[in-house]
């Protein structure tokens, strides 16, 4: 599955990768403003795809559609938007009708 990390203001602390280290590295796709591609790039670019969205201060909204649009005209399907500053992840599943975390 392929992860999309919309990010700004964080380029040396981006919490998320910490929680997906050993994940595919061709599978991680950061989004974030051309005046802020080279930091990225350098502090991040041997962990993930750095993706310059070309534009500036366009909100969160236009960021997340433009991950969508990214996706679409690769005919990918699938994503899994992600904050930039997210810690943990759990898994939830039913269990004798009970939900489990």
């Amino acid at each position: 599955m392929n992860i999309a990390i919309p990010s700004k203001g964080r380029s040396s602390n981006i919490r998320t990768m910490e929680i997906l280290k050993g994940y595919d590295k061709t599978k991680i796709f950061i989004f974030v403003e051309p005046k802020e591609y080279e930091l990225y790039l350098k502090n991040y670019g041997d962990f993930s795809t750095i993706i310059n969205i070309n534009n500036t201060d366009r909100g969160i909204a236009f960021v997340r559609n433009y991950i969508i649009d990214f996706f679409n005209s690769k005919n990918i399907d699938y994503v899994w938007i992600i904050d930039d500053d997210v810690t943990h992840l759990h898994y939830r599943y039913k269990y004798n009708n009970e939900k489990k975390y």
